[in-house]
């Protein structure tokens, strides 16, 4: 466990809040997502060969599986593992300092992590995790046995029920959710590219709650108001 480093402010904020609080839970989601991050790449690294050109698909490529400008910092080693392991790549809301340290004090609570998942058949959108979920895999990481954590949470997937999402190409420039600075964001261009995508109930549940709202507005309109 040598190998792994974690950022030093992150290190203060898990040591300084309380065991089993809130402020205590995100810090230490972190700190696993980036160590199962690290620890893929250092498998990745050992050439192990599972992807090699004499056994495999020859049109199976790195290149052909990643795109030239969203390619991930060790091409295919650093994400893949922590989506198989937790459901998704592990985000946080940058946006702004949030309170983590203590349950007093200036700023906001944290909101609960995201989730990136690169599945079959869930949305390709980010999704923000439930409380209890956030809990349950607090609670499974600080299990003190193997068998107490033997029915653990993982995979953590979206459902229709995670009304918080956003958009992949407006996650880090205009919503500031990522784990790390030096996270690729994707191009501008493909803005228009998911304005102009459908939008289905699995991608956008949220959109529901919209026209329950537009509705309920129009089913109290008092005629001849505007």
């Amino acid at each position: 466990m040598e190998m792994l480093a974690f950022n030093p402010e992150l290190l203060f904020s898990f040591q300084a809040s309380d065991p089993g609080s809130r402020a205590f839970h995100l810090p230490l989601i972190e700190l696993a997502a980036v160590a199962v991050h690290q620890i893929a790449v250092f498998l990745y690294k050992q050439d192990t060969r599972v992807h090699d050109r004499h056994t495999s698909d020859p049109n199976y490529t790195v290149d052909g599986a990643t795109p030239w400008d969203w390619e991930p910092p060790q091409q295919s080693g650093d994400y893949p593992l922590p989506d198989r392991i937790f459901g998704g790549v592990v985000l946080f809301d940058r946006s702004q300092t949030w309170r983590r340290c203590d349950d007093e004090g200036p700023g906001a609570p944290e909101p609960n992590f995201y989730m990136h998942s690169a599945r079959n058949d869930v949305t390709f959108r980010l999704w923000q995790v439930k409380n209890e979920e956030q809990e349950a895999l607090a609670s499974f990481l600080l299990a003190p046995t193997p068998e107490a954590a033997a029915d653990g949470p993982l995979p953590i997937l979206p459902t229709r029920s995670h009304r918080v999402r956003i958009d992949p190409d407006r996650a880090i420039v205009d919503s500031k959710v990522y784990r790390d600075v030096w996270e690729r964001p994707e191009p501008l261009r493909n803005r228009d590219r998911d304005d102009r995508r459908p939008r289905n109930s699995e991608d956008y549940p949220e959109e529901a709650d919209v026209r329950a709202q537009l509705f309920a507005l129009l089913d109290n309109k008092k005629p001849g108001s505007e």
